[in-house]
C-alpha cells in the first residue's frame, strides 16, 4: 500500500510539475543569420532557372551534359551509365532538368547495340 501511494505521489509531482506552464529547457531552432518565416522576416528570393541540354532532348545513344540554375545553384549533370544495364539520360523541360532510365548496353553515358 505504502508503494502505492508513494508512487501516486511521484506521479502527482511530475504532472504538476509539467503543466506549471514555465519552460525548463532551452529553445531548439535554427541557428543562422538569416531571418526566418514571420514578423520581420526577408521577401523570398526570385530566383531564374534555367537549363540546357548538350544533346538537344532525350537521346539515350548520345551522351549528353544539362547544364544551368536551378534556385540559385549552378549545375552542370551528365549523362552516365549504371552497372552497364543500363543509362540515366538528363535533359531539360522547360527550365528544370529531368531524367530518364533505359535499359541498354551501356558504356560512357550511352547505350550502345
Amino acid at each position: 500500500m505504502r508503494h502505492l501511494i508513494l508512487i501516486a505521489f511521484v506521479v502527482s509531482v511530475l504532472v504538476l510539475a509539467g503543466c506549471s506552464g514555465t519552460p525548463t529547457g532551452s529553445f531548439v531552432g535554427v541557428e543562422d543569420d538569416e531571418p526566418q518565416a514571420g514578423a520581420g522576416a526577408a521577401p523570398a528570393k526570385n530566383y531564374i532557372n534555367t537549363c540546357t541540354d548538350s544533346e538537344d532532348g532525350i537521346n539515350e545513344r548520345i551522351k549528353g551534359t544539362v547544364t544551368g540554375m536551378l534556385n540559385g545553384v549552378k549545375y552542370e549533370i551528365e549523362d552516365k551509365c549504371i552497372k552497364k544495364d543500363y543509362v540515366i539520360d538528363y535533359y531539360c523541360d522547360g527550365d528544370v532538368y529531368k531524367n530518364k532510365n533505359f535499359v541498354c548496353q551501356c558504356s560512357d553515358g550511352a547505350c550502345h547495340d
